[in-house]
């Protein structure tokens, strides 16, 4: 309002993420150095590249480079750790790949379409036990060539991978492995430090093999001296098609306590959508149905096989999905706070796609938590979707600048808003059924690593000074995080029920950890109102 005493407060990306501590760099040492790209070749990385790949060919494990990112995290069950190193408290996943975009984007365009697809290729799975400090512990970080290993690489499309990213789940004390396939993956884990095994396990897979699983050792191709990872059966598939019906990644997993029957073990759900439409399925994660192998996937992004035995076991659910709006919520139907790019391009010129898809989820916040700190949710009394809510589930989703609405504008203004350039923001939802969106922050984006090793947990990667090649940029400023910054872990810490620990990558290039108090969560959803605007003199 042009006559009005204040003025929304537009905020930079980089001025609004929560403050955190601990910050730790991810560098698995079961790489061997000489699949890393030598620091002395980051000036000349065209020739290197190239000659790297003069003959594009998928079949090539051995005469690449790797690198490892986007970050899984999860609590090991405690019934696991008898078998697992003294201080094993976390399991770590990391995506391991040549695919990756930690150089300048002229570098990008000047490689062939063969030499990117085949880097794109290969997909290998790498896992590491963290102690509580978030340190790898010693022989058991390891590489595993996943889908080569069950006979799953792609014949086609240059090798498409058959896996993308891993995350990991503990659910009902249960170490669940996710990953981004044709659409979602699922599977259980057992880990076991070799010599250290439970000698009730073969009883175990008998059992499982009775049932009609398959329990599966992975073999490791690179580290993991002292670590024995299973799969305890096939892979289960949360299923879905057409372009209205699933969105085929991405999916985050959570608990909450079965309503009905208290001493049963917690009711599981997939969040297959965030924002507009905040879309939960309950899943049943063991169970499965299996589809007949001439069908085909109708929708999943630019892949579409036929059913193989990976993705043949469509996972049972219960009940229909339940789907929420944010424009049903007042308190969501805006977020908490503006952020610069609203105010450069105003309306239907915002840059930014409207689906967000989710990256991570989720923490409990009582509502006792958010008073503690001097914020609060809106009243019961005068807003229908907050009546009984005692708490909340807050998750961390992304969304991305949308490059196929900027066609049609001229080349100039194109350049204001840089395609692929990623932010997050924080969501909180009801934790009962139907999963009402109850609010949402801006914007924002997590910082690039430290320079000091003593300041990023005791390592420094010595790629992490590539992630500063591809900065977040629009409308000619340019912001103190990467292009692609990408949350895909955010869990309570152990022993802290006060603290999260969020996992990140950076411009497919590097990972990294920190915790961030709960109770800068609760300030990001429920900022104080006269924080977000400016006082002005009319006079």
């Amino acid at each position: 309002q042009k006559d009005s005493k204040y003025q929304t407060k537009y905020w930079r990306f980089d001025q609004t993420s929560p403050r955190y501590t601990s910050p730790t760099s991810l560098v698995l040492s079961s790489i061997p150095p000489e699949l890393r790209v030598p620091p002395s070749r980051y000036e000349d990385i065209e020739a290197y590249i190239k000659t790297k790949y003069a003959n594009p060919d998928p079949e090539n494990t051995t005469n690449v480079f790797l690198m490892e990112y986007n970050p899984g995290v999860a609590p090991i069950p405690i019934r696991m750790r008898a078998y697992l190193p003294w201080n094993a408290r976390y399991l770590l996943s990391l995506r391991v790949t040549p695919h990756n975009f930690c150089f300048p984007l002229w570098l990008t365009d000047r490689l062939s379409e063969d030499q990117k697809q085949t880097m794109h290729s290969l997909n290998h799975m790498g896992l590491a036990l963290l102690d509580d400090k978030y340190e790898m512990i010693s022989g058991h970080d390891v590489v595993i060539d996943i889908d080569r290993q069950l006979e799953a690489k792609r014949d086609s499309y240059m090798g498409e991978p058959a896996f993308v990213d891993y995350r990991l789940f503990t659910l009902n004390d249960e170490l669940y492995l996710h990953i981004n396939s044709d659409t979602v993956i699922l599977t259980k884990l057992r880990l076991r430090s070799k010599g250290i095994g439970d000698p009730n396990d073969k009883e175990a897979d008998s059992m499982l093999r009775k049932m009609g699983h398959k329990p599966i050792k992975l073999n490791n191709l690179y580290g993991g001296d002292q670590f024995q990872v299973t799969l305890l059966h096939q892979f289960n598939t949360i299923w879905g098609e057409g372009k209205k019906s699933v969105f085929g990644k991405n999916y985050a997993l959570f608990s909450i306590p079965n309503t009905t029957h208290p001493n049963a073990p917690d009711s599981v759900y997939a969040e297959m959508s965030v924002h507009p439409d905040h879309m939960v399925q309950q899943i049943l994660p063991d169970e499965y149905d299996k589809l007949p192998r001439d069908r085909r996937i109708k929708w999943r992004q630019r892949r579409n096989f036929k059913i193989d035995y990976i993705i043949q076991r469509k996972m049972r659910t219960a009940a229909n999905a339940t789907v929420s709006s944010s424009a049903d919520a007042a308190s969501a139907a805006v977020p908490s706070f503006f952020t610069a790019d609203e105010h450069w391009f105003p309306g239907s010129m915002n840059p930014f796609k409207e689906f967000a898809h989710g990256g991570a989820c989720c923490v409990s916040l009582s509502i006792e938590e958010i008073s503690q700190v001097g914020a609060s949710t809106p009243d019961g009394r005068q807003d229908a979707n907050w009546e009984g809510v005692d708490s909340i589930l807050v998750g961390v989703g992304h969304t991305l600048v949308k490059f196929y609405n900027k066609n049609k504008m001229p080349a100039h203004e194109r350049m204001l808003m840089p395609d692929t350039n990623y932010v997050s923001f924080l969501y909180a939802f009801d934790p009962k059924p139907p999963f009402q969106l109850l609010a949402r922050s801006g914007y924002f984006c997590l910082g690039f690593a430290l320079e000091s090793e003593e300041e990023e947990g005791g390592t420094i990667n010595p790629r992490s000074v590539l992630t500063r090649n591809r900065p977040l940029q629009q409308n000619n400023e340019t912001f103190a995080c990467a292009q692609i910054h990408y949350v895909s872990t955010i869990i309570e810490k152990l022993d802290d029920p006060s603290s999260t620990i969020v996992g990140y990558g950076m411009n497919d290039c590097t990972a990294r950890l920190v915790e961030v108090p709960k109770s800068e969560l609760a300030k990001l959803l429920f900022p104080d109102p006269w924080d977000m605007v400016l006082s002005r003199n009319l006079s």
